[in-house]
């Protein structure tokens, strides 16, 4: 079967941080990470017509990459199993270590058509917590095949070690040169969560009340 040519391959949920990564990445001088705008459409649809279908990408020179988005690898027709046994090259997962902020930070965006700092974050959200608690379920189960892999083959990233951090250790397993990011950056924070979720207190009160506690 098949490799992506691509050198690394950022593995990503939604907001994790995964696009100040790639900002960062493509100012390295050596480094060209294609967007997953490219995944979904050349290489995810071609693979399901095609298995052996290979890509070859256009890179300025150095190391090349791209981002892929975990969620619709479960939902491919040859099965997320494939992708993970065969195509991903020095895979990179970026993540937040609790996946329940990340399920908050994407219904903020859908309500409020914004994808930056909750400063402007207007309207609440209602959370439900059905949906909420089957969310990080599924991420877990997604996460799990590439629990097994050593150090050497993946690289686990966390939103909440800061994009600098992330940066620097993506270049180590890379392999590529240091050279200091000219991305600039507002990380967001969790701490103005109670005032943007309408049923904040039931929440504290569900299952998903010792994920807001961590």
């Amino acid at each position: 079967m098949l490799l992506l040519n691509e050198q690394f391959s950022i593995l990503f949920i939604a907001r994790s941080g995964s696009s100040y990564l790639q900002d960062t990445l493509n100012n390295h001088p050596n480094i060209t990470c294609t967007n997953e705008d490219m995944f979904v459409n050349h290489i995810y649809f071609n693979r399901s017509l095609n298995p052996d279908y290979d890509y070859h990408p256009c890179t300025r020179h150095g190391y090349s990459g791209i981002k892929v988005p975990l969620t619709i690898l479960e939902k491919h027709p040859l099965g997320s199993s494939f992708w993970e046994n065969n195509i991903f090259r020095k895979p990179v997962i970026i993540c937040t270590r609790n996946f329940l902020l990340s399920y908050i930070s994407y219904e903020l965006v859908k309500a409020n058509n914004s994808a930056w700092s909750q400063l402007k974050y207007k309207n609440p959200i209602l959370i439900n917590i059905s949906d909420a608690m089957r969310y990080i379920k599924t991420l877990n189960e997604m996460l799990e095949p590439f629990k097994h892999l050593s150090n050497q083959k993946i690289l686990w990233l966390n939103y909440e070690d800061g994009v600098e951090n992330n940066y620097y250790k993506a270049l180590n397993f890379i392999g590529a040169h240091k050279y200091k990011p000219v991305v600039s950056y507002t990380k967001q924070t969790d701490r103005e969560y109670k005032h943007l979720i309408i049923n904040y207190e039931q929440m504290m009160k569900s299952p998903l009340g010792s994920f807001l506690k961590m």
